[in-house]
C-alpha cells in the first residue's frame, strides 16, 4: 500500500502533510501514510521535494545523520554509537565511505545496513535511505533527505531545566558536556549496585546473569517513561514485552522474575530521578487539591508557553443501564445495554494520573512550535518535526539547533 501510495505521489512531484493539534498543543500529521511520523519503512520512502545544494558545513551535518542512523552498526569491528561526539561520527563516516558507497550500490549484495534483531522502532530502511542520499550528495552535491536530531530524553530534559538539577541536566545534554551524556546507563548503573548489595535471590541472578553489570536497554523505556509517570504495572509490562527476561523459561518462575526486575528498576528509578518525582508530586497533589475543590470539583488549566491553552479535563463518567427485551413470548431475548454519559464533574483519580504527561507534553508542544516559527521567519519551510525530534535540510541545521536552544531556554528561564 505504501509503495503503491508512493508511486502515485511520485507524479504529483511533491505533496503535503496537514496536521491536527491534541489538547496539549501536539501536533499529529492527519494521515499516517507516508508520514515524518509514522514507522521506518515510511520515513525511509519520504524526502523533501525540493533538494539543497550541500554545503561543506551541510555535508557535516549529513554524515551525522548518517551515523546517527547507523548507531549500533559494526563494519569489521569498527562500531558507530550515538555516545560518541559529533566528531567522531563523521570520522566513522569518513572512514566506512567505500562500504557505504557498496552499500548504495547493491544494498542486497552489501547488507550491513539490515538490523535483523531490533523487533520496535527498527531503523534500517532509514538507515539505508541516508546512505543512499549521502552517497548521491556526494556525487551531485544535492541532498533531498530530512536530518533529524532527537532529544535525550526529552521528558528528563524539561524536569531537569525545571527543578534546576545540573546532575541531570548533564546526563540529559542540557548542560554543556564534552560527550554526550547517558542517563539510561546512569539509572542501569544504580540498578546494578541495587542488585550487587541485595540479599535477594533474583537480584543476584540478575547480577550473575549479565556479567556483574546491567545493561541500559533494560532500563531504557522505563527511564524514558519516568519522566510521564510511569506506573510499576507500566514497568512490569515493559520488562515482559522487550524480552529482557526471554532467558527464563515460560511460567511462575519468570512472572517472579518480571516482578522483581521490576522492583529493582523502580529503586533505580527513585534514586536517580528524585527531583524530577519531586516535580510530579507537586503536580498531582495541586491536581488532587483542585478535583476535591467544590461539589463538582475543578479542571486544572494552564497557558504554554505558546501562547496554547490546556484543560486538563477528565470527566467522572455516568452510567445508565438500559433494558430491552426482544421477542416478547416466552424464551425471548432480554438485552441489557449500558451507556456513558459524561458529567461535569472530575474524576480525581484520572486527572491526577494523567498531569505528570500532559504537562510535559504541552511543554515539548511549545517548544517545537517556537522552534517551527523561528524557522519559518528565516524562510525554512523544509522541515520534519515528530514531538521532540527536529529535522530540516543538512544545510539548515546549525540555524535550527541555535533555534533550539534558545527558545528550551526562554521556556525555562523563568519559574
Amino acid at each position: 500500500i505504501r509503495l503503491s501510495l508512493a508511486k502515485k505521489m511520485k507524479e504529483l512531484g511533491f505533496f503535503y502533510h496537514g496536521y491536527t493539534c491534541d489538547f496539549r498543543g501536539r501536533a499529529y500529521t492527519v494521515t499516517e501514510m507516508l508520514s515524518p511520523q509514522s514507522g521506518d519503512f515510511d520515513r525511509g520512502l519520504i524526502k523533501f521535494a525540493t533538494p539543497c545544494q550541500v554545503t561543506k558545513e551541510g555535508m557535516y551535518w549529513l554524515m551525522v545523520h548518517v551515523a546517527n542512523c547507523c548507531d549500533g552498526m559494526s563494519i569489521d569491528g569498527d562500531e558507530v554509537s550515538d555516545k560518541m561526539s559529533f566528531d567522531e561520527r563523521v570520522q566513522w563516516v569518513k572512514r566506512q565511505e567505500k562500504i557505504l558507497r557498496k552499500i548504495s550500490e547493491d544494498p542486497y549484495a552489501n547488507s550491513f545496513w539490515m538490523d535483523n534483531e531490533t523487533t520496535k522502532k527498527n531503523p534500517s530502511f532509514q538507515r539505508l535511505a541516508a546512505i543512499c542520499d549521502f552517497v548521491h550528495a556526494l556525487d551531485t552535491g544535492k541532498s533531498y533527505v530530512p536530518v533529524q536530531l532527537d532529544g535525550s530524553c526529552n521528558g528528563s530534559q524539561h524536569w531537569s531545566a525545571i527543578m534546576r538539577d545540573q546532575d541531570i541536566a548533564k546526563l540529559v545534554n542540557v548542560s554543556p558536556t564534552d560527550r554526550p551524556g547517558d542517563l539510561y546507563q546512569y539509572v542501569a548503573d544504580i540498578g546494578t549496585n541495587i542488585c550487587s548489595s541485595s540479599d535477594g535471590t533474583w537480584p543476584q541472578v540478575f547480577y550473575e546473569h549479565w556479567d556483574h553489570r546491567i545493561p541500559r536497554k533494560v532500563f531504557k523505556r522505563s527511564t524514558m517513561c519516568d519522566a510521564y509517570g510511569i506506573t510499576d504495572h507500566g514497568i512490569r509490562r515493559y520488562a515482559r514485552e522487550e524480552g529482557h527476561l526471554d532467558w527464563i523459561d515460560d511460567g511462575s518462575s519468570k512472572t517472579q522474575a518480571v516482578n522483581e526486575l521490576a522492583v529493582v528498576i523502580r529503586s533505580a528509578l527513585d534514586g536517580a530521578l528524585e527531583s524530577s518525582n519531586a516535580g510530579k508530586i507537586f503536580l498531582q497533589t495541586y491536581t488532587e487539591l483542585c478535583g476535591n475543590l467544590g461539589e463538582n470539583g475543578k479542571f486544572v488549566e494552564w497557558i504554554t508557553p505558546s501562547g496554547f491553552k490546556v484543560i486538563n479535563r477528565y470527566n467522572e463518567p455516568k452510567i445508565k443501564i438500559q433494558d430491552s427485551q426482544f421477542y416478547r413470548s416466552k424464551g425471548g431475548v432480554r438485552l441489557r445495554l449500558n451507556t456513558i454519559e459524561t458529567r461535569n464533574k472530575v474524576n480525581t483519580q484520572f486527572a491526577v494520573q494523567a498531569i505528570p504527561p500532559n504537562f510535559i507534553h504541552s511543554l515539548d508542544a511549545a517548544h517545537m512550535m517556537a522552534v517551527i516559527a523561528r524557522m519559518f521567519g528565516r524562510a525554512i519551510i523544509n522541515t520534519s518535526f515528530i514531538h521532540d525530534s527536529f529535522g530540516c535540510a543538512c544545510n539548515d541545521v546549525p540555524e535550527m539547533r541555535q533555534f533550539i536552544n534558545e527558545e528550551f531556554y526562554n521556556i525555562h528561564k523563568e519559574n
